[in-house]
C-alpha cells in the first residue's frame, strides 16, 4: 500500500477497497505464527483494524456480537449443541475440523450461535461429523471442516472458506453468516 493513511479523510472505499486496506493491516500488524492463537484473537482483530482503517462510520458489529446474544449452549455426546431463543425445530450439523481450544471458542463458536439464531436451528457443532448425520440432514463446513462435511455424505451441506481465507471486513462475516443462516432455513 503506497498511500497508507489513518482515519481524516472523506472518502468512499468499495466493498473490495474496504477488504485490502483490512487484510493488508492485519497481515502488517498481526503475522500468523500460531493459526491457533492467531484465530482466536481475529474477531476482535478485524472489529479493531475496521474502526482504525474504516472508521466510525462504518458499522463494525461482528455476527456473533450482532445475533448471537440469546443462544442457549449445552454439551452433546457428540459436540456442542447451540439452541436458538426461538427454537423452529430444524436442525444442523457445524464443523469448524479444529480441535477444542481458544480458536474454537472465540472465533467459531460465536458464528455458529450467530446461525443458530438467524435461522432459528438447534445447530450441533462437532468434528465427529459422519457420526453426527443422525442429528440433521443439513450441515455447514468452515475451513478445514469442509472436508469432514463433504466425506460424510450429506444431501444438504454448505462449506465456507474451504481454503481458510480468514480475513473478511465486518460487513462481509455479517452477509455470510446470514447466507448460512439462509441455507439453514431452506
Amino acid at each position: 500500500m503506497n498511500d497508507f493513511v489513518v482515519g481524516g479523510q472523506d472518502r468512499k472505499l468499495s466493498d473490495k477497497e474496504q477488504f485490502e486496506l483490512l487484510e493488508w493491516y492485519i497481515h502488517e500488524h498481526y503475522p500468523l505464527t500460531d493459526l491457533e492463537d492467531w484465530l482466536a484473537r481475529l474477531p476482535d482483530r478485524l472489529t479493531h483494524a475496521a474502526m482504525m482503517q474504516l472508521g466510525t462510520a462504518a458499522d463494525h458489529e461482528m455476527p456473533g456480537v450482532l445475533y448471537g446474544p440469546g443462544v442457549s449452549m449445552s454439551e452433546h455426546g457428540l459436540g456442542t449443541l447451540f439452541t436458538p431463543s426461538k427454537p423452529t425445530g430444524r436442525t444442523a450439523v457445524a464443523s469448524f475440523g479444529r480441535a477444542h481450544g481458544p480458536a474454537t471458542e472465540n472465533y467459531w463458536f460465536p458464528l455458529v450461535a450467530a446461525a443458530a439464531q438467524l435461522s432459528g436451528s438447534t445447530i450441533l457443532a462437532t468434528n465427529k461429523v459422519a457420526e453426527a448425520k443422525g442429528f440433521s440432514s443439513y450441515a455447514w463446513g468452515l475451513g478445514e471442516g469442509c472436508p469432514l462435511v463433504e466425506d460424510a455424505g450429506f444431501d444438504n451441506y454448505l462449506l465456507t472458506r474451504p481454503e481458510g481465507n480468514w480475513i473478511q471486513t465486518p460487513k462481509s462475516a455479517r452477509e455470510e453468516i446470514q447466507a448460512v443462516a439462509e441455507f439453514l432455513k431452506s
